[in-house]
Order: C-alpha cells, then structure tokens, then sequence
C-alpha cells in the first residue's frame, strides 16, 4: 500500500531506515536527495552506475545558458544561473570546500542567412529573453570580429556529416551575427 498524501512510509533495509528512496543519482536525484536532506528527510539514491552522476549527467556540456526560444525555458535557465552563481551557499557547504563552479565566459548564438530556420529562432529567443529582461546584446559580423578575433566568421550551413567530402568547409558565405549574453558560461 501505498502512503497517503502527508504521510511518511520509512522504508527499512541494510539496518537503516530511510524516509525517501530516490531511484537515480544523477542531478535530479542528486538534487532531490539534497532538498529532502534540508527538510528533515532521510533519503537514499539507488543508481545502477559506480557512482553520482554517472548516466545521462555524465553526457552534459555543463553550459549554463540562457538562450530558449520560449518564455518559461529562459525563465528557468536564468533562476539556474543565479542558483549556480551562489552554488556554495545553495549547498550549504564550508568555506574551504573545493566545490564545482561557474566559469562566466558568456555565450552566444549565431545567426546565418543561409538557414531560415536559425533567423526565425535566433528572433524566438531574443523576444524570450527580452520578455525575461534577460540582458543580452547583438553583435554584427563585424563586432563578432572585432570581439572574438580568433573565431571564423564564416558559415558552415547546413550541417555536414563528417564522411562528406565537404564537411568543414564553409558555404561562402559569412555569418550576419551573433546574440551574445555575458551572464553565461561552463561548470566545471
């Protein structure tokens, strides 16, 4: 049977007894597991893989970023990025405890003439992102340049797969730009 609403079914096993037992230890059972122990609970994660993060987490380009062509999606990567910017307090952790951290680089995305597709997002996302008064600033080709030497500006649509003979090769064309949002970046 099953608890009901309210109710605390322990769950014994091991010789311990535990409030909550959460199936996976990824970052959402991870993240689980860390809200309940706040509340009082016991829990336990239960994961098939050697050790916390190691399924689809493990996969994760760690990019923290705010660029979403809907509304409730930027709204939610912007509160994770406030969240990882005061990741130690949210943990709870001690002053000298070697935590992951966010790395502000900034974050783009670029848009190209040559996929219709990407101008239609790239408009999506800044209208969200605008809605969300998430700051963010777009720069012509030629700022992307002036910016970001190091980086071609040259477009490569569409997508190639790596046994074409012409993959990597850029279609002759330049990019128009690039929406770029500082408040971004990597968690390493």
């Amino acid at each position: 049977p099953v608890a009901g609403a309210g109710a605390v079914r322990r769950l014994h096993g091991s010789g311990r007894t535990y409030d909550v037992v959460i199936v996976g230890g990824g970052i959402i059972g991870s993240a689980c597991a860390l809200e309940l122990r706040k509340k009082g609970y016991t829990t336990l994660n239960v994961d098939s893989n050697p050790s916390p993060g190691y399924g689809s987490t493990s996969s994760s380009s760690s990019i923290v970023r705010p660029f979403y062509s809907l509304e409730d999606s930027c709204r939610l990567a912007w509160e994770g990025y406030h969240c990882w910017k005061g990741w130690a307090d949210h943990l709870e952790a001690a002053a000298d405890e070697d935590l992951c951290m966010l790395h502000e680089v900034g974050c783009g995305a670029v848009e190209t003439l040559a996929s219709p597709a990407c101008q239609t997002y790239i408009s999506r996302v800044r209208k969200a992102m605008d809605a969300c008064q998430i700051p963010v600033v777009y720069w012509d080709v030629d700022e992307v340049r002036r910016r970001l030497p190091y980086v071609s500006t040259r477009s490569y649509f569409p997508p190639r797969k790596v046994d074409d003979e012409a993959f990597g090769e850029d279609n002759g064309s330049d990019i128009v730009g690039m929406l770029f949002c500082a408040q971004a970046g990597y968690v390493n």
